[in-house]
């Protein structure tokens, strides 16, 4: 079996995910934080998703570069990276926390990464 033939995609509400606990290696997330209603459940809830040394990835922009950009206040909700950092801190102990920036032609694109803690995962 190769790594890709163990890839399952999933699309839907963290929030209401039928999958068991402890039951993925990594959860990678792109521009869509600004949209969870209850940002505290659902990182809870990803959280018990990822195996002991599972990996979340969460893709964003800074609160800094959303402000200048025309979204409707009522529908996103901006993070400055080190207030994301300490949600997910607060959330579950994760061994570690990197925050990746890449510049893009008109902003800056972020990924925070967190391990959960516990035995890393085999490759």
């Amino acid at each position: 079996m190769t790594f890709y033939e163990t890839i399952r995609i999933h699309s839907g509400d963290f929030d209401n995910i039928d999958s068991d606990e402890d039951g993925f290696d990594i959860i990678f997330t792109v521009n869509t934080i600004y949209f969870w209603r209850d940002p505290e459940r659902t990182i809870s809830k990803i959280f018990a998703l990822l195996k002991p040394g599972g990996k979340l990835l969460i893709g964003l922009h800074e609160k800094s570069e959303m402000e200048n950009m025309p979204l409707d206040r009522d529908v996103f909700k901006y993070y400055a990276i080190q207030d994301l950092k300490a949600l997910l801190c607060m959330q579950g102990p994760f061994d570690d926390m990197d925050i990746i920036s890449r510049n893009g032609k008109e902003r800056t694109c972020y990924c925070v990464v967190g391990t959960k803690s516990g035995q890393n995962i085999a490759r």
